[in-house]
């Protein structure tokens, strides 16, 4: 997530190019270490699971 203190997301994107095109990065706008959300966003974990799963999905589907 972009509040996540124990990851660069610039220094990860730079790494990541090296990848070419074998890996994918989402980034959850917000979220810390553990995926937490402001209270502002009005999200329960349940909600930010299920979004979670969401994407791990989509991913999923794409790469079949």
């Amino acid at each position: 997530g972009t509040r996540d203190r124990l990851a660069d997301l610039e220094r990860l994107e730079k790494s990541l190019k090296s990848y070419a095109d074998d890996a994918t990065l989402e980034i959850v706008q917000g979220a810390n270490h553990g995926f937490q959300l402001p209270a502002a966003r009005r999200m329960s974990p349940e909600e930010i699971h299920a979004d979670l799963a969401g994407r791990i999905h989509r991913w999923i589907e794409a790469e079949l």
